[in-house]
């Protein structure tokens, strides 16, 4: 795809052996590398160092692999299907509370489907919007504001913007400017067109042109974090860059166990070095498997009376929206080799 950034080869066979070891460690490897054997910690570190010793300090590069080549491929794909229809919001799998009963979705009347988008968001994007409140409730825990007061957000892997629309419609919430990046030029622009109450520019976890130092107080990532596992100490350096001192950031990501810990061990590093407190790892994976059970029979049964009436373009939408449900629900389900957890961090505040 034009504009995106070149793949380091070198690199590749640091994910790829990332990939090899996935069935000889399993899953009896913990996410936390400090809990695990010589061998587990060894490998970690070797996977960190061959990674570090392709990048150079300012290299933005982080397709680093064919196989985030074809994730890039698939959701580009899925342009074309969300500018097909107005309500394609989100292209992932939600969260569900494991431990409540379902709802009956409720159906939305034809006119309002993608044209009233807080109602479209809070009836057929729930479960995704959920996900969102998670990172906000579990960063409140260790002390940011519950509603955001007065705070610039940033939302890295912003895709088509329903989070960011969320986070600026929402009444719950009162942020002085939420900004959204992605490394599409074709989502920034879809979000754009439709949301001008929150700003988006073309970035990346380890590329944030944009923004200036010390200007952003939360930075939140839903399940964005494709090929930024093995330059993870990149990506949080500028992290850190953007955000104000006690500023907090609240990451969640689908990874398998072994590129989790390699996040987790270069975020260990940082901490010892004092660049950053690590407040904790939460385990969100049952409801994200919830979720994804639900997703196809949510959406068909909320989109009910707009099916009736949906044009040939439309229907072909709804139908590649539905496909793809089904390779989310494949992937989240199988959680032999995958986590999915949400990850706070806060920048230190200056010694007295």
């Amino acid at each position: 795809r034009a504009g995106l950034p070149s793949r380091s080869i070198c690199c590749m066979s640091a994910r790829e052996k990332l990939w090899q070891e996935e069935e000889r460690f399993g899953t009896e490897i913990p996410i936390f590398p400090e809990q695990s054997s010589t061998e587990w910690n060894e490998f970690v570190t070797a996977i960190l160092q061959q990674a570090r010793g392709c990048y150079g300090e300012t290299d933005p590069r982080y397709f680093v692999d064919n196989k985030n080549q074809r994730n890039e491929n698939f959701y580009g794909d899925q342009d074309t299907v969300c500018d097909t229809v107005s309500w394609m919001w989100f292209t992932s799998t939600g969260w569900a509370d494991p431990h409540l009963p379902i709802i009956p979705a409720e159906v939305m009347p034809t006119n309002e489907v993608g044209n009233n988008l807080r109602l479209t968001l809070n009836i057929l994007w729930k479960y995704q919007i959920d996900m969102y409140d998670l990172c906000v409730q579990y960063a409140a825990q260790h002390g940011l504001a519950p509603d955001l007061a007065g705070c610039h957000v940033l939302e890295i892997g912003c895709g088509r913007g329903g989070g960011a629309y969320h986070l600026v419609s929402s009444k719950q919430y009162k942020p002085a400017r939420v900004t959204g990046v992605d490394v599409r030029q074709s989502c920034i622009a879809a979000c754009q067109s439709v949301n001008t109450s929150a700003h988006f520019c073309v970035g990346q976890f380890v590329s944030l042109p944009g923004l200036p130092d010390n200007s952003v107080d939360f930075i939140l990532s839903v399940q964005a974090c494709w090929g930024v596992s093995v330059v993870w100490d990149k990506a949080l350096k500028e992290q850190l860059r953007v955000l104000k001192a006690g500023g907090f950031i609240s990451i969640l990501h689908s990874r398998s166990y072994i590129e989790a810990a390699v996040m987790h061990k270069a975020t260990l590093e940082a901490e010892a070095c004092g660049n950053v407190k690590y407040h904790g790892t939460y385990d969100i994976l049952e409801g994200v498997k919830k979720s994804a059970e639900l997703m196809k029979g949510h959406i068909t049964d909320v989109l009910a009376n707009w099916l009736q009436d949906a044009t040939e373009a439309e229907q072909q939408a709804f139908d590649n929206t539905m496909n793809m449900c089904d390779q989310f629900t494949k992937t989240s389900t199988k959680s032999d080799h995958r986590c999915t957890v949400v990850v706070v961090l806060q920048k230190p505040l200056p010694a007295p």
